[in-house]
């Protein structure tokens, strides 16, 4: 089959492909910052335990090639889309 491959211990393995789809959905980014905003307009504090760590798009897609690679899988193609 075309989608078999020779590992380096010489046995035969399948090779699954995969498409990686990524969002990023804008405004959850504008709520954040709105809210920042108006944190500090009223000067109250905002507790560390609620603050939420943000991943840009590409820090994401970068993060999924490299899980994609370690799994072992080839990766055929990419979609994108930032929704605002």
């Amino acid at each position: 089959e075309d989608r078999l491959y020779v590992d380096a211990d010489g046995m035969r393995r399948k090779v699954e492909t995969c498409v990686l789809v990524g969002v990023e959905d804008l405004s959850a980014a504008r709520k954040e910052r709105k809210k920042a905003r108006q944190r500090a307009s009223s000067a109250e504090p905002y507790p560390e335990e609620q603050i939420e760590s943000m991943f840009s798009l590409d820090e994401s897609m970068t993060e999924m090639r490299e899980l994609i690679k370690t799994a072992g899988l080839d990766l055929v193609g990419e979609v994108t889309q930032r929704l605002s």
